[in-house]
């Protein structure tokens, strides 16, 4: 829709040179969606309310693929993207927010699961508009020893610390090479390091 709105404004200025623009566009826009037919995608909008809206991919098989949560200004402000692997129970998953320019990312988080849909890893990560990582931490799990790893991340020296989980990640204490602790131990440290919420003051 912005693309629409600044052809618009264009074409009133230069007429010769908008109704190039726009053959251009529509040319790539019926190359996009051909490439989209030809994947067995197709997007779907929603209005959701206040000028804002939501797309959604879906693949062949109907499942969403991708949601991109659209703002007013034509911004992208959220890109939730789901990978479905063959012989997976579970998909991976990724989501991305972004501040109100639209391309400057705010917060990232992905979480990945082994075939058997037992949980791997979760990361989370949060960046302040210029692009320093300010917070975050990374979540591993072996699903066959049933041993998790975790790690904070360390705004001043910029690099993950690696910590005791779940309890003690606060400690100072060295961290063993591994601990066995339980799932919902593993939820209680990810509860301790949430995700970042949108329009929380830092």
């Amino acid at each position: 829709m912005s693309r629409q709105r600044s052809a618009s404004g264009f074409f009133l200025v230069l007429p010769t040179i908008t109704l190039s623009i726009l053959v251009a566009l529509f040319s790539f826009s019926g190359f996009a969606q051909n490439q989209a037919t030809a994947k067995g995608q197709n997007v779907e909008v929603k209005d959701a309310g206040g000028g804002n809206k939501v797309e959604m991919v879906r693949n062949a098989a109907g499942q969403v693929v991708e949601t991109r949560t659209i703002d007013a200004n034509g911004k992208i402000r959220a890109r939730n993207t789901v990978d479905y692997q063959p012989g997976y129970y579970v998909p991976q998953q990724a989501t991305v927010s972004y501040y109100p320019d639209g391309t400057s990312v705010e917060n990232n988080v992905k979480v990945t699961y082994d075939p058997n849909a037992n949980f791997l890893s979760e990361l989370v990560e949060q960046y302040e508009q210029s692009g320093k990582h300010i917070s975050g931490h990374k979540l591993l799990h072996d699903p066959v020893t049933g041993e998790f790893r975790c790690w904070k991340w360390n705004a001043g020296t910029q690099k993950y610390d690696r910590v005791v989980c779940p309890s003690g990640e606060e400690s100072g204490e060295k961290p063993p090479p591994l601990k066995r602790i339980s799932q919902d131990e593993a939820v209680r440290f990810s509860r301790r390091h949430p995700h970042p919420q949108k329009g929380k003051k830092r």
